[in-house]
This record gives C-alpha cells, sequence and structure tokens, in this order.
C-alpha cells in the first residue's frame, strides 16, 4: 500500500485554500429532474467541433469521453464512441457486480488517500491482462507474485487512469469554471449538462441529493459522477467565458448568448451574420468562432 503521511501534509495545507473559494455554497437537499450539472474541462479533450454535432447532428463518435473510454478507444481504434458505449456499461456493471465500482469512484476523488484496487480486481469480461499497456502489466505480475500493491503514488495514479470511468461534474457552474482550463494554460469551456433520463442517478437518489460522490473534506466540490461518458442528449449546451451556446428546440438549430443578446441560428441557412453582433476577442472564442462557421456552411 502507498504511505500517505507526507501526502496528507500537503492536503492539509491546501484545504484552507478550497474552503476560502467555495464558502459560499449550499448543499442541495434534492436534486431536481431539470437541475443542471457543470463540467470545467480543456479544448483537447472535446473539441468545439464535437460539441457543436452533439447539439446539433450527433454522430457515432459525438461523445464526452471518461478516461477508461479514451484507454478503450487506443485498445480499440477501428470502433466508434457509441460502439464502445456497450463495453464500457458491460465494464461497469461488472464492477458493480464486484464490489470494485465504489473503489474506482473513491479513487477518482482521492487518489492520494484511497486504497487503491489490485490491478487483477479491475480486470473483468470486457479486460483481460492482454488488453493492457506494458507499464500495467508490469505492476499486475508483480502484484501476482505477492510483491507490493503499488510502488509509489504515480504507478497508482497510472492504474486510476486507465481505468477511471467518471466524467466529473459539479452541481455549481463557478465550481466546474475552475477546471475550464487547456494544457498550456488557455480559456477551456464549461460543459452544460442534464439528467433527465436518470442515467447517472437514479430518481430516487435525486429525491435526497444522494447523487454526490464526495469525501467529507471535499464537499465544496458538489461532484456528480457522469458514468463512462456524456450522450449528445444529456449536452444542453456550453459556455466559453462570457458567451453560452445552447440547444435549441428547433431541430438543427443553436441558441447563441452573451450579456443580454440572444440569437439563434440554423445549421441549413449558412447564414454568419450574427458574427458582428457578439464579441469573439479571445483566443478559445475565435476558435470556437471559425468551427462555428464551418458547422453552418459559411466562409471563413
Amino acid at each position: 500500500m502507498l504511505g500517505k503521511s507526507k501526502i496528507f501534509i500537503i492536503f492539509i495545507l491546501m484545504l484552507p485554500l478550497w474552503a476560502e473559494c467555495f464558502d459560499d455554497l449550499i448543499w442541495p437537499s434534492k436534486i431536481n429532474k431539470n437541475d443542471h450539472f457543470y463540467r470545467g474541462q480543456g479544448t483537447s479533450l472535446t473539441s468545439f467541433d464535437q460539441l457543436l454535432d452533439m447539439l446539433t447532428t450527433p454522430k457515432e463518435n459525438s461523445y464526452v469521453t471518461s478516461r477508461f473510454m479514451r484507454s478503450l478507444k487506443k485498445l480499440h481504434p477501428n470502433k466508434s464512441l457509441k460502439e464502445l458505449t456497450f463495453i464500457v456499461d458491460n465494464q461497469v456493471e461488472y464492477w458493480r457486480k464486484n464490489k470494485v465500482y465504489w473503489k474506482i469512484v473513491d479513487c477518482h476523488v482521492d487518489v492520494y488517500g484511497c486504497s487503491m484496487p489490485l490491478i487483477e480486481d479491475l480486470l473483468g469480461q470486457e479486460l483481460t491482462k492482454l488488453t493492457l499497456p506494458k507499464s500495467l502489466l508490469i505492476t499486475l505480475k508483480r502484484q501476482q507474485l505477492g510483491g507490493v500493491d503499488y510502488l509509489d503514488l504515480k504507478e497508482a495514479e497510472q492504474t486510476l487512469e486507465y481505468f477511471d470511468f467518471v466524467v466529473s461534474t459539479s452541481f455549481y457552474q463557478s465550481v466546474a469554471s475552475k477546471f475550464a482550463r487547456d494544457k498550456d494554460g488557455g480559456e477551456g469551456y464549461v460543459l452544460i449538462l442534464n439528467d433527465e433520463k436518470h442515467r447517472n442517478c437514479s430518481k430516487k437518489l435525486k429525491k435526497s441529493a444522494d447523487c454526490f460522490i464526495n469525501h467529507e473534506e471535499y464537499l465544496d466540490e458538489f461532484e456528480v459522477p457522469f458514468i463512462g461518458y456524456v450522450l449528445p442528449e444529456e449536452l444542453d449546451g456550453f459556455i466559453v467565458e462570457d458567451l453560452k451556446i445552447l440547444r435549441s428546440r428547433k431541430k438543427g438549430s443553436l441558441i447563441l448568448m452573451q450579456k443580454e443578446l440572444s440569437v439563434t441560428v440554423s445549421i441549413k441557412n449558412k447564414n454568419c451574420s450574427f458574427e458582428n453582433k457578439f464579441d469573439w476577442i479571445s483566443k478559445a472564442k475565435q476558435k470556437l468562432l471559425i468551427d462555428l462557421k464551418v458547422k453552418l456552411g459559411c466562409k471563413l
């Protein structure tokens, strides 16, 4: 097992900073059908082009993916993301039945203090040792020979990265915005998600707001897991800085909002007259504008 003393010291030092950021948030007593969840991420994970497809004309690869789904994509490069959802669902159900599901969730929330499952326990119907990358296979062989579970935190993190099926979301946009960053430090975006069909949290659990996976020390994050991926119908829109792109009730249309301005655009009309009505002055919004023009069939 990993030693935890040094890690806990770091955590204690960081905790007041988190508390200061989110001390105005209120723990909800229940979650309603129409409540939204928010996810901040970088543009490298899901492109604007993919998000626009999800909102208008979903394709076989129009999904927001978990780290586990991205692991499967490397394993099955010729399968579409839609095809991979069945593998993800089967494996997650296997983990539920074998009581590994919550252990993975536990480590997703707190990899520093959790008890990472052995790799053999993480395999199943969809995964065998033949499918593992070399680094995890080395760890598996050592564990099977009775060696130490994980040599260090890095080895445990590599294991979690491969098997982590949780797509993190927050109940509050202000929290999700903290994670809306690209790896190079540039602005990312915030997804606006729904769970109207109760795929990620049951109707029963929503009545008492028992959808959160946070540990006691992480209450400020209000984290709700989307399981394995985000479906196109679970995406209601996304936010790039001060600009919102929302799903329209009109099929094949989008709603653009910035401050008090709201404009509906159709992918059939090839009309980009909206461009001059909005502020596009940032690298992220310029990237979005280019993808919007391509989607709408306008001249670049």
